[in-house]
């Protein structure tokens, strides 16, 4: 199992981004087609390094997991902490998302970014506690909770959280719960309950999909209307919502169908947001960006910061300046804008170390907890802000109170 978890990273290197790119490559080339092939190569560096950090691990000691009453009330505060950061962002709202939408309808994303973006002072506050404490707290208590827990306590746990995911429309939310749940049963072939897992998120999925879709119909249209001069400053060629000269999009985003748009989105969509964001850096900047692609490194170097992530989002779907929506590329785009091909390597390096530190340990709760991270940075996310605004600084420092280690 753990020479799965060893290979996990490049497996959807290789079907998210190094498939696509191979097929575009073949039937529709291009220099950008081209150029995200090479970055996936690249990429695969994650395997080489992990697989060096675990083989320099084999001698040391695994890790046992702490069980003491106090690491169980420390990880229970931190819960409570993230149920209240969600209450203060219900007070602000005045209620969820979708109780707005069931009330007064509306388009669903539109309520969901009200919730959530252009908050300021203590609430702002309680926006960063509630990201980072989902993406870095959640996993690893979600596979505690499980093994440690009653099962009422553990499934009224579960319970707190997909309720608080359903009310502000947050599918991939229920991801970072379930996820590590999954792996934890593939470890302990616990297939029943891996089976539930799945049907649940599946579920969550396709029903906030549908509430999503039937609140979609007429936001197409404003977006089209909220179009100004700020795109004519870029040069651009086609985009996803010029569904006509698009050439990369298998469904039609002005009448989705739930499962092919689904699929769409998890198979394909990946591959798109990296190569519409190489596309639209060549034609605007085509040259290394250094530390402009990251907000907090360009506010503290000094570089102008270039938004890529909302450019994009609005090159591909249209807006202006008050458009709340980003572009989530994997992390190799990141790397690639910053450093060229040399940075894919660096970062693909540093992360693949990462992982097979976790994979290192042996130890199938900080496994478990840590699998949702390798799927979140080669999908959509930039590690650098996985690292810290996304949690990934936060489960390294509860890992290190997490385990003891002992020889086996």
């Amino acid at each position: 199992m753990n020479l799965l978890m060893l290979a996990y990273p490049s497996v959807l290197f290789f079907i998210f981004i190094l498939v696509p790119a191979l097929i575009v490559s073949i039937f529709s080339v291009d220099a950008v087609s081209l150029l995200v092939l090479k970055i996936a190569v690249a990429g695969l560096f994650v395997l080489a390094s992990s697989s060096l950090v675990v083989y320099l691990s084999l001698s040391k000691k695994a890790a046992v997991t702490k069980r003491s009453a106090s690491m169980a009330k420390s990880m229970f505060l931190l819960f409570v902490i993230f149920c209240l950061s969600y209450a203060v962002l219900a007070c602000d709202y005045g209620g969820f998302p979708v109780i707005e939408y069931l009330l007064h309808g509306g388009s669903p994303n539109e309520l969901r970014s009200g919730f959530y973006k252009n908050k300021s002072g203590f609430i702002q506050i309680s926006v960063y506690i509630r990201s980072i404490l989902t993406k870095g707290f959640i996993p690893i208590y979600a596979v505690y909770a499980f093994v440690f827990y009653r099962r009422r306590n553990f499934f009224l746990i579960s319970f707190v959280y997909v309720f608080l995911s359903l009310m502000t429309f947050e599918k991939s939310a229920v991801l970072w719960f379930a996820l590590p749940l999954m792996v934890l049963f593939v470890y302990q072939k616990r297939y029943k309950q891996l089976l539930s897992s799945v049907l649940l998120v599946v579920f969550v999925v396709l029903l906030l999909g549908a509430l999503q879709q039937s609140g979609q119909s007429g936001s197409l249209s404003k977006e089209s209307d909220r179009q100004s001069g700020f795109r004519e400053s870029f040069e651009i060629k086609s985009s996803l919502y010029e569904v006509d000269d698009y050439q990369f999009l298998f469904t039609d985003i002005e009448n989705k169908k739930n499962l092919p748009f689904l699929l769409d989105r998890i198979l394909w969509i990946p591959f798109v947001t990296i190569y519409d964001t190489l596309y639209f850096w060549s034609q605007n900047y085509n040259d290394v960006l250094l530390f402009s692609t990251n907000r907090h490194l360009a506010s503290m170097t000094g570089f102008p910061f270039a938004n890529i992530e909302r450019n994009v989002f609005i090159f591909q779907y249209g807006g202006n300046e008050a458009t709340t929506g980003n572009a989530n590329a994997s992390y190799v785009a990141e790397a690639y804008l910053m450093f060229g091909l040399m940075g894919v390597v660096l970062f693909s390096a540093a992360f693949g170390a990462l992982h097979g530190f976790v994979v290192s340990t042996r130890n199938e709760v900080l496994i478990s907890a840590f699998a949702v991270y390798p799927f979140a940075v080669i999908i959509s996310a930039s590690l650098l802000s996985m690292m810290f605004s996304g949690g990934l600084f936060l489960y390294l420092i509860l890992a290190h109170f997490f385990m003891v280690r002992y020889r086996l």
